[in-house]
């Protein structure tokens, strides 16, 4: 029987029980006619008490003194019934919850470890797209050239033997990844001991070779640990800069509004002109605790994180949490620091002193990206103090004692020709591109580099002839997506702008087709 019910009918024979007992009266009635001088007087009186024998029309009522015990008796044993079942009722509840809750724990419990099953799967593809995608911006040519080199190697014609060969050893970058913390504005974070500084240092290097005007931000350094970059090293010195990055900031995009030219335009400008510059924001987790203008701190890390990347002007903020309170627990920043560019440096435990390390390993996130991807960081035996400006001004075009530049590049291209047995043959053009340019009958030189025709800016595109391993016909076509014929000869006059103004006799030399040309 179901105990809920058999208490509501406990409870309902108690309220019957009880109406019972309430109800009449519990001793009997007499009436009688009481006699006096006038007549007869009625009275009624409990039929316990003895009336006189003198009353006449004596009548009485029994009472109701046996239902009404019987109704107190079967509303006590309701309500003491339905009280007991309640209590039973109340136990078996809570024992009933309590397994419920148990068993839902199990649910919620399996439902998790699913989730995090699907999730994790999930994540693994994205970062495989994300890890493809991110090689293919940071890196567009660090592509293998098996297929290339197979097939210039069998491109001989049928009926004559074809020679070895020549084997071209294709050197990767093993850290493309690297590229995308140069440009951008990015948080490298990591306990101590996970080298992070060391870290950063690196990034310095490779911006000043890119052709950046580099920054320092170090509360905890002097100059002799920053040889060639522009430091700052006290507090209020940190602040002044910040507030005149702030304000050249604003003024580039004040001034770009003004202007009529696109957006690539305008960024090849601003390294044309040398004004790309690059801030390392060292120990930045302090600079709220030391700099009076909080504001200024703000707004500082706000254009950095937002404002930076079109006016060539990104930061390195280093601290040990990627959290708000990182960066002095400013208050809106959190969204900014979330949609950051951030690498985490991952320390481990050396054996030998059980000090904190580089591991060697970091896990990097992208920019805009939620994913975080493990990369193997580059080693680095030694913290990087001399940091070797890169100085790439256009010359003076005046003359001198031995000669205007055209005559003094001459004799650099004809103490070339003395020194090496030059090879005017470039294997990679092919015979149709041979015959677009021995036709083309247009072999002068470029006055000025050509802005905005699809080639990276000046100084990106030397960066990259140093790199590059190719010889110039492949570098155009495989790296440049060069194959017009009209546009190959101005990239070749491009290469050979850019060398007349920043190369050297090595990359004169691995180009000698293009000055030639």
């Amino acid at each position: 029987m179901n105990p809920k019910l058999a208490m509501l009918g406990a409870f309902a024979v108690g309220i019957v029980g009880s109406s019972v007992a309430t109800a009449g009266h519990f001793d009997g009635k007499i009436e009688y006619c009481h006699p006096t001088a006038n007549g007869c007087e009625p009275r009624t009186v409990p039929d316990w008490i003895q009336v006189n024998q003198s009353a006449s029309q004596i009548k009485r009522t029994p009472g109701a003194a046996g239902w009404k015990l019987c109704g107190a008796l079967l509303a006590v044993a309701g309500f003491g019934a339905s009280m007991s079942l309640a209590r039973s009722l109340s136990t078996i509840e809570s024992k009933h919850q309590k397994y419920q809750g148990i068993w839902e724990g199990l649910n919620l419990q399996k439902l998790k470890l699913q989730a995090q099953a699907e999730l994790e799967s999930f994540n693994q593809q994205v970062m495989i797209q994300a890890a493809e995608q991110s090689y293919a911006v940071l890196a567009p040519y660090q592509e293998p050239l098996q297929a290339e080199v197979m097939t210039e190697a069998t491109a001989a014609t049928p009926n004559e033997a074809s020679p070895p060969a020549e084997q071209i050893e294709v050197k990767l970058d093993p850290y493309p990844w690297l590229r995308g913390y140069l440009s951008s504005t990015s948080l490298a974070w990591g306990n101590q001991g996970s080298g992070k500084s060391w870290f950063v240092r690196l990034l310095a290097k490779h911006k000043i070779e890119m052709g950046y005007r580099v920054i320092a931000f170090d509360p905890n350094s002097n100059a002799t640990e920053w040889k060639g970059v522009e430091l700052y090293n006290t507090y209020s010195a940190i602040e002044e800069k910040m507030r005149w990055y702030v304000a050249e900031v604003k003024q580039r995009y004040e001034n770009f509004c003004k202007s009529t030219i696109s957006e690539e335009e305008w960024r090849a400008q601003l390294w044309k002109d040398e004004k790309a510059i690059t801030i390392i924001a060292e120990e930045a987790t302090t600079y709220s605790d030391f700099i009076e203008d909080k504001e200024l701190v703000k707004q500082f890390i706000k254009c950095g994180a937002t404002l930076s990347r079109k006016q060539e002007m990104p930061v390195t903020f280093v601290t040990h949490d990627n959290t708000q309170t990182c960066l002095g627990d400013i208050k809106g920043l959190g969204n900014l620091i979330g949609r950051m560019q951030q690498i985490q440096l991952i320390a481990t435990t050396d054996p030998t002193t059980a000090q904190p390390v580089a591991s060697g390993k970091a896990l990097i996130r992208l920019d805009g990206s939620t994913e975080w991807m493990e990369v193997t960081t580059p080693k680095i035996d030694k913290k990087i103090t001399v940091f070797k400006q890169v100085k790439q001004s256009n010359p003076p075009a005046k003359t001198t004692d031995e000669g205007t530049p055209n005559e003094l590049w001459q004799r650099a291209i004809d103490r070339l020709n003395s020194t090496y047995q030059l090879d005017t043959t470039d294997t990679s053009v092919s015979s149709q591109d041979e015959d677009i340019e021995s036709n083309s009958g247009d072999n002068d030189t470029l006055d000025a580099y050509p802005e905005g025709q699809g080639f990276p800016p000046e100084k990106q595109l030397l960066t990259m002839l140093k790199d590059t391993d190719l010889p110039a016909g492949r570098f155009i076509k495989e790296v440049l997506k060069v194959t017009n014929g009209k546009k190959y000869r101005i990239a070749k006059k491009a290469i050979s702008f850019v060398l007349r103004r920043h190369g050297n006799l090595e990359l004169m030399q691995k180009f000698k087709d293009c000055l030639e040309g």
